[in-house]
């Protein structure tokens, strides 16, 4: 992987490539399976649709890129090793107090920067007010490449 990374941006690059490899799978599964396709478009073209009630083997098709906050979860679940408090809406919750504060605002920053850094290296796209990130083209060459 790329000359330089951190083995936090390491990580979160995986994160990022594992999530795309898994929406491509699906839409590889949407071609040979034309009743799973009908569903979805039953499901998506539905006047009620909500995002939050996609059933779960549609989550990836919906939401190909990721929320920031999705990332950074993730990157504590793996990275760190915390586990979450509990989970509500799709959303992990972390005690900073189990944790401490200190460690977990330390934690927070450094995630954050490293994402900034990845999209100042081109290799995500990070949109902060929207709360999104995805590999740009040239991430996902570098993830393609087989590791050394």
């Amino acid at each position: 992987m790329g000359r330089g990374l951190s083995e936090l941006q390491k990580t979160m690059l995986k994160l990022a490539w594992d999530k795309w490899q898994e929406h491509r799978r699906m839409r590889e599964e949407f071609k040979n399976n034309p009743k799973l396709l009908e569903e979805w478009h039953s499901i998506y073209t539905d006047m009620n649709y909500n995002p939050n009630n996609v059933p779960e083997k549609f989550k990836v098709v919906s939401f190909p890129t990721r929320r920031s906050s999705d990332l950074i979860e993730d990157v504590f679940i793996k990275y760190y090793g915390w586990t979450p408090k509990y989970e509500d809406r799709d959303r992990k919750y972390f005690s900073k107090a189990e944790i401490g504060n200190k460690m977990y605002m330390a934690a927070y920053i450094a995630v954050r920067k490293s994402l900034d850094r990845l999209g100042q290296r081109g290799l995500i796209d990070v949109n902060h007010s929207r709360g999104y990130y995805y590999l740009t083209s040239e991430g996902k060459q570098l993830m393609a490449k087989p590791a050394k």
